[in-house]
């Protein structure tokens, strides 16, 4: 009966041991990983960009590339006009003939 409880006694001590260095390498894990997530936190800022931020920078490409290409219309329409113009004056000056002949 005494051999019966030395056993019980003793497969506590290795099943509270083995508990124990389970539970430091859980804990140790865990505290790495709450120190990699600070690091990752640090340093997202320069790698990734919030959306809103994205979306602003989007918008002023956008606004920009309207204006440019506004501009760049009102200059082709501009010359298509002029081009019109000295068409004109060029048929007027050598009273050219329609694809008739006449």
């Amino acid at each position: 009966m005494e051999l019966d409880t030395e056993i019980i006694k003793w497969g506590g001590y290795v099943l509270s041991s083995v508990l124990g260095w389970f539970i430091r390498v859980l804990w140790t894990a865990q505290e790495k990983m709450r120190q990699d997530f600070s690091k990752l936190e640090a340093n997202l800022p320069l790698a990734y960009v919030r959306r809103d931020e994205f979306k602003e920078v989007i918008q002023e490409v956008k606004d920009t590339f309207k204006e440019t290409s506004h501009a760049i219309l009102n200059k082709l329409d501009r010359m298509e006009e002029k081009h019109e113009q000295v068409r004109i004056e060029i048929d007027n000056k050598y009273q050219r003939r329609d694809s008739t002949g006449q």
